[in-house]
Parts: C-alpha cells; structure tokens; sequence
C-alpha cells in the first residue's frame, strides 16, 4: 500500500515539474521573441535611451506577458476544453489577465521603482516606430 502511494505521489511530481518546465520554456521564448525583435526593428532614431535599456524594457515586458500566457490563459485554456472549469468561473480568471494587459498597456508598469526607466524607453521607442509606420502608410495612400 504505502509502495503504491509513493508511485503516485512520484508521478504527480514529475507531471507537475514537467508543467512548469514547459511553462518556463514558453515565457524563455516568449522573452527571446521581444528581445531579438527589438533589436533587429527599434534603431537609433527610434530610441532616447541606450540600447541596453531598450533591450532590458524589452525583456521585462516579454517576462510578464509571458509569465500571463504560460500561466494564466494556456493552464485555463486547458481546463474550459477538458470541461473541468465552468465557462463563467473561467471568465473571473480572466479578469486578471486583462488587468495585466491594460497596465502593460497604459504604461503603469513603467513607474515601477528600478525597472521603470528602461520600460518607459521601451514603450516610447515602440510608439516612435509605430508613428513612423503609420505616416509611411498614409503617404502610401495618398
């Protein structure tokens, strides 16, 4: 009895340590994502601070909406397709998940004490590019 316990509890563990293991593997990818597209699009003219900054802004915000994928839509993606969650008790959940990306989105995550600087560069930088590929597209149309 106690060897059949013992198999179990082993099982679960390592089920449960594979879990995470593909959930750290998502965010790692999710992070090298933002990262190298980062670097390879925001250039000199996009950026008013150093490309370290500009690359660790990058990387924080890739962290955080990698940790939301890999730990709050994929798990309850997977529990409302096995029906082990109500599609209503699902949706409470995720009211975090908008909350995270409506701060990320209005830059609240930027007056955070150390990391702010970098993110704020990152969120400017982005928007520079976004601004100039807005204008390149309405000269096209004209």
């Amino acid at each position: 009895m106690f060897q059949e316990t013992q198999n179990t509890q082993d099982a679960s563990f390592q089920l449960f340590e594979t879990a995470y293991v593909f959930e750290a593997a998502v965010v790692s990818f999710i992070v090298t994502v933002f990262v190298v597209y980062t670097f390879l699009t925001l250039k000199e003219r996009h950026r008013d601070v150093s490309q370290f900054n500009l690359l660790f802004g990058a990387a924080v915000y890739g962290f955080i909406t990698g940790l939301v994928i890999a730990f709050v839509i994929l798990p309850m993606r997977v529990l409302i397709m096995n029906s082990d969650v109500k599609p209503h008790i699902a949706a409470v959940g995720g009211i975090f998940v908008f909350l995270t990306m409506f701060s990320l989105r209005q830059g609240a995550v930027g007056r955070l004490p150390f990391i702010g600087e970098p993110l704020r560069g990152y969120r400017r930088a982005q928007l520079r590019k976004t601004i100039e590929v807005a204008e390149r597209q309405l000269l096209k149309s004209k």
